[in-house]
């Protein structure tokens, strides 16, 4: 799948020729971003929808249809003398970052390799600290705890009579109305 790099308010032009994205691709990402709950009342709150170039709007993230996908990276200033694949990876780093002070998410971005910065959009670099982030908890194990549950049982579960050893006390267990009868029963629980 194709994927494409825009900043905000910057234009990304289609149609034939070289730097520019082709114009099935241009319209089906317009189409998407009016389908945006972002896009507001006209639809043009993501993208406008030019006659030769898509033009991103105030809204930083990804669209994905099907077949292609548009990074739009916020307007982040970054030393000009860089390549622009080296200016979008410190956008992202910066987004990333950004993110994690919001949300209050420990992330630790050095796991990223500076290469993955530059060749993945932001969507590939979110799943893949996701995933490091469930790789290293799932290591740790899942967390287990007894849950104790107390009610009133017509009858005893878990042939409970079975195992009292006394012939009497089974007897007299049996032969107790339904509403004396108490169980306390503990499980093992993979719930926290």
């Amino acid at each position: 799948m194709p994927a494409y790099t825009v900043r905000e308010w910057d234009k990304l032009a289609y149609g034939a020729g070289e730097g520019r994205i082709p114009e099935g691709h241009a319209s089906k990402l317009a189409a998407l971003a009016e389908r945006s709950v972002f896009a507001g009342r006209g639809g043009g709150g993501v993208l406008e929808h030019g006659r030769h170039a898509l033009r991103a709007r105030g809204i930083v993230g990804i669209l994905s249809t099907g077949d292609v996908s548009l990074e739009i990276l916020p307007k982040i200033d970054v030393a000009p003398s860089e390549a622009v694949d080296q200016q979008n990876a410190a956008i992202r780093k910066r987004l990333v970052h950004m993110l994690a002070v919001a949300l209050d998410l420990k992330i630790d971005l050095g796991v990223v390799t500076d290469l993955a910065w530059q060749r993945e959009t932001l969507l590939e670099i979110l799943i893949r600290i996701f995933c490091n982030k469930l790789t290293e908890a799932l290591r740790k194990g899942m967390p287990r705890r007894y849950v104790t549950r107390d009610e009133d049982l017509s009858v005893l579960r878990d042939r409970s009579i079975s195992r009292i050893s006394s012939p009497a006390m089974r007897s007299t267990l049996r032969d107790l109305p339904v509403a004396s009868i108490f169980c306390r029963k503990t499980r093992h629980s993979t719930r926290s």
